[in-house]
């Protein structure tokens, strides 16, 4: 198989699609496998305030080429966090109400019902938006404009005078739209109306801090569920940092029992007092009643992440952490049957600032326990690659809480996690695609495979890869880490379309013997 260097060629072979329905469906226009490339795809900002009006032709960034990019799209400071119990009043003076209705109320300016003509003729319900900057940006889900996006043929700058997205408010009036950036892994888009209204100024809503959320605490979504405009549906949150609810299966989410509607989708979820604390995603398909929200803190450190440069960045906290069996002695005293060991403590990293020690025991994560019927070592490479992923997939500036168990004690902490270097995000990028374990050494060399690959018992895999280098991924020629990290981060997105991809790689070994193999791209167990 001989190699054919190019930007952005990787040979990809396609397999089986995954089987069954769904457990979960994207609210609003159906999210299909077209993926727009890298973490997220960033429009030409033309017609914007003159503080983002420096880019006009689309450009493609992903975590290892932003740093490469000729012009670098300016973003405007992300929405600060409310200080004090902030909510939006009325634009006119409507008699005193009480509860739920003087709280809702005003929150319905901030929010858009988003449809999109295709032909000029009938308009397309899509989804709902909510205004978040009174330049007229709006916050939205990937998944409510992807199919408009796709429709354009892969135009991302404008959608053209053959299709109009358009954003309708709560009196009426109707403002044309712009997608600026889209993010299938965080399922944000970000929208700029167009235009200016007449006589009317906008009204971004109130952020809060979804960290202060607490289960069974009062929440309400405003939407357009099914087309009907500017809903309300309150209800509690059902449980925090639930997972394996969107594409990315590490994202975490806020349940809900509001009633989630298609049409809810890209609409804000706020809290008792009228500030926003997510943005409704998703629902159960095979339940009712069953909610999801993207955190609004999550969306806040990525639009931080955006507008700092740092797009695209896992999180790391500075620690090394291994399954090791010998820590029943240590937690059993406090009533744990799993734990990981923390190994080693980075100078000056996040966890040395956060009071971690080397033998420390991770006991809970983010409150839950990971405590199985037994406690083999299978259960701790589970706990260890759970804890892994919810590390590297918090975003620069996310907070980790971790309970430890030292010298006899429970000790909590709180990580304030920082993003990855160069160096660090290829091999995050390396072991989340491919599953593998590099040496620290320049060329890309197979050091084991990830806890959890179903590859790790097979010995012909063990054969074929270890201890050899790897030399050529698709098309694409392999000499350095940075390399391989480049093409792995351009595979990425692949992840969240389900079993049966695969991927051809070349590698040789010591001994210059050249080994060909067909990779899964599905390594999970």
């Amino acid at each position: 198989m001989a190699a054919v260097p190019g930007p952005d060629k990787i040979e990809i072979v396609l397999g089986k699609e995954r089987d069954g329905t769904a457990l979960y469906t994207a609210m609003g226009a159906a999210l299909v496998g077209t993926l727009l490339g890298g973490v997220a795809v960033y429009m030409g900002l033309q017609g914007r305030a003159a503080r983002m009006a420096n880019a006009g032709v689309a450009a493609t960034e992903t975590s290892s080429t932003s740093k490469d990019a000729a012009a670098t799209p300016s973003y405007p400071p992300p929405p600060r966090a409310a200080t004090q119990d902030e909510r939006p009043e009325a634009s006119a003076s409507p008699p005193p109400k009480a509860g739920l209705a003087a709280v809702a109320g005003p929150t319905l300016e901030s929010v858009v019902c988003l449809s999109f003509d295709p032909d000029g003729n009938e308009p397309s319900f899509a989804g709902a938006g909510v205004i978040y900057d009174e330049s007229g940006l709006v916050l939205t889900n990937h998944h409510v404009v992807e199919p408009m996006l796709r429709q354009r043929g892969g135009s991302l700058t404008r959608l053209g005078s053959g299709g109009r997205l358009s954003a309708r408010f709560m009196d009426g009036r109707v403002r044309d739209a712009t997608v600026l950036l889209n993010s299938p892994e965080e399922d944000l888009a970000i929208l700029q109306l167009e235009g200016e209204p007449s006589g009317s100024a906008l009204r971004p809503a109130t952020f809060g801090r979804s960290g202060e959320v607490a289960v069974g605490e009062t929440v309400f979504a405003v939407g357009c569920p099914v087309g009907l405009e500017h809903s309300v549906s309150a209800g509690i949150v059902s449980a925090l940092h639930r997972t394996g609810v969107m594409p990315n299966p590490h994202l975490p989410t806020i349940q809900l029992d509001a009633a989630i509607n298609l049409g809810n989708s890209g609409g804000p979820l706020f809290d008792a007092k009228g500030r926003l604390v997510g943005i409704t995603s998703a629902r159960s398909s095979r339940g009712q009643g069953i909610g999801f929200a993207i955190p609004i803190d999550r969306v806040r450190v990525y639009l931080t992440a955006l507008y700092e440069g740092e797009a695209g960045r896992s999180g790391v906290i500075g620690a090394v952490v291994s399954a090791a069996p010998e820590i029943d002695e240590a937690i059993g005293a406090l009533g744990y049957e799993a734990g990981l060991t923390i190994e080693q403590v980075d100078a000056d990293g996040p966890a040395q600032r956060a009071g971690l020690m080397p033998n420390d025991v991770i006991v809970e994560v983010r409150g839950r326990r990971y405590d199985g019927t037994t406690r083999d070592q299978p259960a701790r490479v589970e706990f260890l690659r759970d804890f892994m992923n919810v590390a590297r997939n918090l975003l620069p500036g996310e907070e980790l809480e971790l309970t430890l168990a030292r010298r006899g004690e429970r000790v909590p902490v709180r990580i304030v996690v920082q993003a990855a270097t160069d160096a660090e995000q290829a091999h995050i990028d390396v072991e989340a695609v491919l599953g593998l374990r590099l040496y620290d050494r320049d060329a890309p060399v197979v050091l084991a495979f990830v806890p959890g690959s179903r590859l790790e018992g097979n010995r012909q895999a063990q054969r074929m890869l270890l201890d050899h280098r790897i030399t050529v991924v698709g098309t694409r020629k392999i000499e350095t880490i940075d390399d391989l990290g480049r093409v792995a981060a351009t595979l990425k997105p692949l992840l969240a379309e389900g079993r049966g991809r695969k991927v051809r790689m070349r590698l040789e070994s010591e001994k210059g013997e050249v080994v060909d193999v067909t990779y899964p791209l599905d390594w999970r167990r």
